[in-house]
């Protein structure tokens, strides 16, 4: 698909209508973007937008292709309690050991779901008095 540059005008061949800039303008933008916020992590676009005087609209294309969320967040991360992988700071664990704790509680209550049914099935079963006991029966 051909496009035109949304910073040079010029023309340049895209993968998808979502991108905005050529290759040329696309580096040269993102490495303005990537060092401001190495220096101001946390900034706004209109912040990055003055102090660059790189466009919203690119700022936001960056921000929607994923890119600005590594940078804005490198200084706010924090390790998973369990495997130590960077995560969000505020959370405890990462997705995946979420999700193997979330198996490992479903097993459990599986387990303790099965202990109240068999209680129920024998009640016998779980009398202390109810065990093997001496009848009081003499052998000859």
């Amino acid at each position: 698909m051909l496009k035109s540059c949304s910073n040079c005008n010029r023309a340049f061949g895209a993968e998808n209508e979502n991108v905005l800039l050529c290759s040329t303008c696309d580096e040269r933008l993102w490495e303005k973007v990537k060092n401001y916020l190495e220096e101001n992590p946390g900034a706004t676009v209109e912040k990055i937008h003055e102090e660059t005087r790189v466009s919203a609209n690119v700022i936001k294309y960056f921000l929607t292709d994923g890119r600005l969320e590594d940078i804005a967040k490198k200084d706010s991360l924090d390790s998973c309690y369990i495997c130590g992988t960077a995560i969000e700071k505020g959370t405890k664990f990462c997705p995946e050991c979420k999700k193997d704790m979330k198996k490992y509680e479903k097993r459990q209550n599986a387990i303790k779901e099965l202990k109240e049914l068999y209680r129920d099935v024998r009640p016998h079963m779980n009398d202390p008095k109810a065990g093997m006991h001496y009848s009081g029966l003499k052998r000859k």
